[in-house]
This record gives C-alpha cells, structure tokens and sequence, in this order.
C-alpha cells in the first residue's frame, strides 16, 4: 500500500515513506537479503506495476558494512533503531 501511496501521490505532498519492523526476527543477514530482493523488485524498470518509479534504502541496528573496521563510524550511514526500508 505504501509504495501504491507514493506512485498516486504528489511528490510536494509526500516524497519517501518509512516501512519499520520493530518485531522483526531474523538477522541482519536475512534482513539484507530481504532488502536487495525488495531493491530489484521495485526498482525493475520491467516491472509492470512500479516500472522502476521508486527507490529503496534500506537500515538495520547491526549493519556493518563488509571490508571496514568494526569501530569505523561509516556503519551508522545504514543503521536505525529498528529493521527499516526507505521508499523513495
């Protein structure tokens, strides 16, 4: 419904909703993979219904990035409170 929200809407009334899952279970792992998935889905230019007209972005608490030292503050760049996608 969100991203419906958004292709339907005036970017001046509404630019980006945030989907947070405060319950959410799984690792950042799994969550990751859950986001590329959602990344390639939405952003298909092929696909029918979203045609690529959105972006996603997506954060979790423990997000590190892959190659970088554990202390390095960069890993906040994809952190937040809870699992989160960004819908632009």
């Amino acid at each position: 419904r969100e991203a419906a929200l958004l292709l339907d809407t005036d970017a001046d009334d509404i630019a980006t909703t945030l989907l947070m899952a405060p319950k959410y279970a799984e690792g950042v792992d799994e969550y990751a993979n859950m986001g590329y998935w959602m990344e390639d889905y939405l952003e298909d230019e092929d696909e029918p219904i979203f045609e690529g007209a959105l972006s996603t972005a997506a954060f979790h608490p423990e997000w590190t990035f892959d190659g970088v030292a554990d202390k390095d503050p960069v890993h906040f760049e994809k952190r937040s409170p809870y699992p989160t996608v960004s819908l632009l």
